[in-house]
């Protein structure tokens, strides 16, 4: 079962974060792969247009030489940086592979391409590690490309933690599984793995008045143990997923929480309190928390999330 990543960089510190991530997750695993991308800025436009004269024309040319041969030299010093990175974590050399794209119709888009050409299993980036401009604004870049790309998952590096302890939030629906399958084929085999799968059942009573809560008590109960039952075989598939992909059945875990009133703190909470490195999440449900505020849940952890790994699976 081979994997194949591709972490974008552009040297900053956040990017370096990205690959250490990679590198310490799949230390020891032998079938993965990590491909190492970095966007090349485009020709100023003095440069690519020919010049009037054909003196102007012959310094133009010299300029754009001069010019390639810098990007050149950039380009390979933030791909060896990620390299050495990516070795010192314990990526063998040989399963490193680097590619340079030129900036055509914008990073977000470059990106993409890229990413669906390869057919790679994910995207990694860093939260604010794809240009300078994109740093000071929370990252329209990493915003983008979690709007844009909705055929791959991108997982999202804020400071790594080092832990191996995986929170997969699921959903109560059908098309939640596709989680459970990018977790599953991206986490077999890992040494350590600690995967718990949480689901939070909502209560509804916060949504009406004070003087409707005593009645909608048994409405309340009666929601819950609805949604634990539909819950039930949802996890046993889930299970089954994750056996057949090869995790260790005693890796795994399951723990629901009932009652809650955001589904985003409940999540968040576990997080930050269970030591763990990495979050799964889908960036679109059909039911449960989705349901009621479509794509707040995937969204706010997006901006909430920090010192740790966020995996969007599209």
């Amino acid at each position: 079962m081979n994997r194949h990543l591709l972490v974008a960089t552009d040297d900053s510190s956040n990017a370096r974060k990205a690959l250490a991530y990679a590198a310490d997750l799949y230390r020891d695993v032998p079938d993965v792969d990590v491909t190492v991308i970095t966007i090349v800025p485009p020709l100023p436009a003095f440069l690519a247009e020919g010049a009037a004269s054909g003196a102007a024309e012959k310094q133009r040319l010299l300029k754009l030489s001069e010019y390639e041969a810098l990007q050149e030299r950039q380009a390979t010093h933030i791909l060896d940086t990620a390299r050495r990175v990516l070795e010192k974590g314990g990526i063998p050399a040989d399963r490193i592979h680097a590619r340079r794209v030129a900036k055509s119709r914008g990073t977000v888009p470059d990106l993409l391409a890229e990413a669906r050409k390869g057919r790679y299993d994910t995207l990694v980036v860093g939260r604010r590690s794809l240009g300078r401009v994109a740093s000071y604004v929370m990252g329209s870049v990493t915003y983008g490309l979690v709007q844009q790309l909705h055929d791959l998952p991108l997982w999202l590096v804020d400071t790594p933690a080092r832990s191996r302890r995986v929170l997969l939030a699921l959903d109560n629906c059908e098309p939640c599984l596709k989680v459970v399958d990018h977790a599953a084929h991206m986490l077999a085999g890992i040494p350590g793995l600690e995967l718990t799968i949480l689901h939070v059942i909502p209560r509804f009573q916060p949504f009406f008045s004070k003087a409707d809560t005593v009645a909608l008590d048994a409405l309340d109960s009666l929601s819950i143990r609805r949604a634990e039952a539909t819950l039930r075989p949802l996890l046993e598939r889930a299970s089954g997923i994750l056996r057949e992909a090869g995790v260790d059945p005693g890796a795994v875990s399951i723990k629901v929480k009932r009652g809650g009133t955001s589904a985003y703190k409940e999540i968040l909470t576990e997080f930050r309190g269970g030591g763990f490195g990495t979050l799964v999440v889908g960036r679109r449900g059909v039911g449960g928390w989705e349901a009621l505020f479509p794509g707040s849940v995937s969204d706010r952890l997006l901006h909430g999330l920090r010192n740790g790994a966020l995996w969007v699976v599209a």
